[in-house]
């Protein structure tokens, strides 16, 4: 497995979201520059009011992911506080954002759920604080 591969496997479903957004804009700028400047072979170089053009459009676009990203991190700076279910419970509901713990370990929810333990499904939950040691510890 390659060291791209990798990263994509490490990556959480969020991340992998927005790093396939990143990548879907990577490769329409590219489309849209090789196009409308009538750039056959991309390995040719272009001119400097070529890239500049395509830097200057690429910019906006960036510009506009980081304003709704800005938006997203002051949404979650102004929660008051972690929604935090307590212990997991068999039938009890939780929808995303639901933090739990089970087994030591405290768990975020990433879908709604019912039924579905943390343990068993990495897709709907993620592990967020292992459990620590016993406390045995000499002081």
């Amino acid at each position: 497995m390659s060291d791209y591969d990798k990263e994509l496997a490490a990556m959480s479903p969020d991340e992998r979201k927005a790093f396939d957004a990143y990548e879907s804009d990577v490769k329409k700028w590219v489309q849209i520059f090789m196009e409308g400047f009538g750039v056959k072979d991309p390995s040719r170089p272009v001119s400097a009011r070529m890239t500049c053009t395509l830097i200057a459009e690429i910019a906006v676009t960036m510009k506009q992911r980081m304003d709704g990203f800005q938006a997203r991190l002051s949404d979650i700076e102004q929660a008051k506080h972690l929604p935090y279910r307590g212990v997991w419970k068999h039938g009890e509901e939780y929808v995303p954002g639901n933090f739990v713990t089970d087994g030591g370990n405290m768990y975020h929810a990433n879908a709604k759920s019912s039924g579905v333990r943390p343990t068993d499904d990495h897709i709907a939950w993620t592990l967020c604080v292992k459990r620590g040691r016993d406390g045995k510890d000499k002081l």
